[in-house]
């Protein structure tokens, strides 16, 4: 039985369900607004306001000195709960909620605590919540989700530079949760807002040894974050040196010992930089620049001139088979090798081992010492040369990634196994149309 609140309309928000993060179908009480008590401009009433214009929902808004209610219930999440149960079928509800509801209101009852700033210590501790993970619930964007947008939104919108940094897995949620909305909400019922997190406190690394060290008065918490990195520089500053030698070395290793695979070896200034790396955020979207497809083995065989590479002829839906080397012979037996699917990242620069092009790179799932490693495994009945989708990204056109922008050394930083095994960036699952990618390993890193 559903009771509305009583007072004068004071906000009509109607907005077309044009789209939802889960399927929805027109329900029978869905065009009699949802009437709600709301203080003015409460983090509560934002959020409200997220998850009801995102799910086609029309809402009318009733001055009250309580922060939200709705009839007799009363609290954020309460206040959902009852507005979705009220307006939603058992099916609509059991896909919104997805298998964790009590996960998804957890989230919203901590969004409703964040009442002033980003310094909460209520934000303070969902910022430490969203540092490994993507979505609040899932892997894909809930009704939590937008709850937390809506009930940060004001706070972002009036927060500086430095305060978005010093909550920047927040900041970065809030960021992506807007894009997602903003995509599919039109005109958006909450003032869009631009962040730009990486600046003006992002530092610039120098190569230059005679460059200026950052004047520490104007040290900010990018600043802070970065300082491994600056403590580096004498390390950093020699780094054109070290890329000569890594070269040489490289020349001599192609004529019998090639790199374990057929990714890049990391420079050490590379490993000085990570700290100040990790600090930075990374956009999810970035996956949608690689070009990851199923792939079957059609045939391997043993480089005859680098003892740790194998050669093969790999199926990626294309007029022939890309030849491709992979530093994997000391740890999958040829046999394995054979007549096998694999995912191929098919959009890296050409590179010749040891006379050989290699066409694209094999990812496989490693433990952490590089003891064990073995292939990612599509589903078995995946077709050759189907490309790889994330959860909420767009993928991009098929065409070379631009070494210098380094945008696959970036993503490889967040590809791994989760505790079931399966292959993930960001959390986002390698997703293919007939199921996830998997590997043997769990909470291994993918390379």
């Amino acid at each position: 039985r559903r009771v509305h609140g009583g007072g004068d309309l004071v906000t009509p928000c109607r907005c077309s369900m044009s789209y939802s993060p889960f399927p929805l179908v027109p329900s029978r009480v869905r065009s009699t607004p949802a009437e709600i008590s709301v203080q003015a401009s409460s983090p509560s009433a934002n959020a409200v306001v997220a998850i009801t214009s995102y799910l086609g929902l029309r809402t009318q808004f009733t001055p009250s000195d309580k922060e939200i209610s709705y009839g007799a219930v009363s609290g954020l999440a309460n206040v959902v709960h009852a507005i979705l149960a009220d307006r939603l079928s058992a099916a609509e509800l059991t896909t919104a909620y997805g298998q964790d509801e009590k996960a998804i209101f957890e989230w919203i009852d901590a969004a409703s605590k964040i009442k002033t700033s980003l310094a909460d210590e209520s934000a303070v501790a969902l910022n430490a919540k969203l540092a490994n993970v993507s979505f609040c619930a899932g892997n894909r964007v809930t009704v939590a989700d937008l709850a937390l947008y809506g009930a940060v939104h004001d706070l972002v919108a009036n927060a500086n530079t430095a305060e978005r940094l010093s909550a920047l897995h927040l900041t970065r949620h809030f960021v992506y949760t807007q894009s997602v909305v903003a995509d599919k909400v039109k005109p958006l019922t909450l003032p869009f807002v631009a962040v730009e997190v990486n600046a003006p406190e992002r530092p610039l690394t120098s190569r230059n040894p005679k460059a200026k060290a950052p004047d520490a008065a104007a040290a900010t918490p990018a600043a802070a974050a970065a300082t491994p990195a600056a403590a580096a520089a004498p390390e950093s500053d020699k780094k054109p040196k070290e890329e000569k030698k890594l070269s040489k070395e490289e020349r001599k290793a192609q004529r019998g010992e090639a790199p374990a695979a057929a990714a890049t070896t990391a420079a050490p200034a590379a490993a000085a930089a990570a700290p100040a790396a990790a600090a930075a955020p990374v956009d999810v979207n970035i996956a949608g620049q690689l070009v990851l497809k199923v792939g079957l083995i059609r045939k391997a065989w043993v480089h005859e001139k680098a003892e740790k590479l194998y050669v093969e002829e790999i199926d990626v839906g294309e007029a022939t088979p890309r030849t491709i080397c992979s530093g994997l012979r000391e740890f999958i037996p040829l046999d394995k090798m054979q007549n096998r699917k694999c995912v191929v990242i098919c959009n890296l620069k050409p590179r010749a081992f040891v006379g050989i092009e290699s066409n694209g790179m094999v990812l496989a799932a490693s433990n952490a010492e590089h003891t064990v490693v073995d292939l990612l495994e599509p589903p078995a009945d995946a077709t050759p040369g189907e490309r790889i989708t994330f959860e909420g990204v767009t993928n991009g056109p098929e065409e070379i990634l631009n070494p210098k922008k380094k945008i696959w050394e970036t993503a490889a930083e967040h590809l791994s196994t989760n505790d079931k095994g399966v292959a993930t960036f960001l959390h986002l699952p390698f997703t293919t149309s007939k199921g996830v990618v998997r590997a043997k390993l769990n909470n291994a890193k993918i390379r």
